[in-house]
């Protein structure tokens, strides 16, 4: 019983503080920022999107400072406010809503080279999962060589999937020595049916990297270029066991995209 009123308690005060927000642009108080935050997580789809929105009422600063108070797994509890920041970024990536949407993306770019922890960091840039454009796109191309960070950046730039983003990936293949970014890039062009990367990629069909050479395979056959015809039925005819069955799969693979 005592949980549940001192919920309530927590709902009907930050209730009073949206009311009061609701009229103001004045930037959030560390109070009124505490207050929010016992709404978190919600208990309902409009109970996040109205503190969302009281969060975008306090600026970009307020969403930079929300950013900063993300901590590391061990060192103190943010579910609220991790919670907050992906709940900010749905309501601001809602249809009608570029301006906010653009106040959220900035906010984490602008948070982004300033925190302290990778894990924060990549926290960070997965909200641009949900609320990353095209502004995105040159923060997150330099971290495609970081071992951390690369891969939620691959993730962005492939869901943002403009010409800009796709030819981050394009550039960044090769540009590192770890096989497992590289795999990810190839993998996402793959996905993404990039064609113009179809000739980079095939020089890693017969790479001794197992990881690699199955990337570039299936990002072959998925982008289903004409000349990777001869270099899918090869890997079929040099390959036994498990690969073989993984190389006619991926040029069944090739095959359904061609008719298509």
């Amino acid at each position: 019983m005592k949980s549940v009123s001192t919920k309530l308690l927590a709902t009907i005060c930050a209730s009073m503080l949206l009311t009061a927000c609701a009229t103001t642009r004045s930037p959030l108080t560390p109070q009124q920022v505490t207050t929010l935050l016992t709404t978190m997580p919600a208990e309902t789809t409009n109970d996040r999107d109205a503190t969302a929105k009281q969060f975008l009422r306090g600026g970009e600063a307020a969403i930079v400072d929300l950013f900063h108070k993300v901590v590391p797994t061990g060192d103190g509890d943010d579910t609220a406010v991790r919670t907050a920041l992906n709940g900010i970024a749905k309501y601001a990536s809602r249809p009608g809503a570029e301006k906010q949407r653009k106040t959220f993306e900035n906010a984490a770019l602008t948070a982004l080279p300033t925190l302290a922890s990778d894990e924060a960091k990549a926290f960070t840039i997965r909200q641009l999962e949900v609320a990353g454009g095209d502004a995105s796109v040159t923060v997150l191309a330099d971290l495609l060589r970081d071992a951390a960070l690369a891969q939620p950046s691959i993730t962005v730039l492939q869901i943002i999937a403009t010409p800009k983003a796709k030819a981050s990936i394009h550039s960044a293949l090769g540009n590192t020595d770890s096989a497992k970014i590289n795999a990810a890039l190839i993998k996402a062009l793959g996905e993404l049916r990039n064609d113009t990367s179809n000739q980079k990629i095939t020089k890693y069909a017969a790479s001794n990297n197992r990881d690699l050479r199955y990337a570039a395979l299936y990002a072959l056959a998925n982008i289903a270029d004409p000349s990777s015809e001869t270099v899918l039925e090869s890997a079929v005819r040099s390959s036994k066991g498990y690969n073989q069955i993984e190389a006619k799969s991926l040029l069944a693979l090739y095959q359904r995209r061609r008719a298509e």
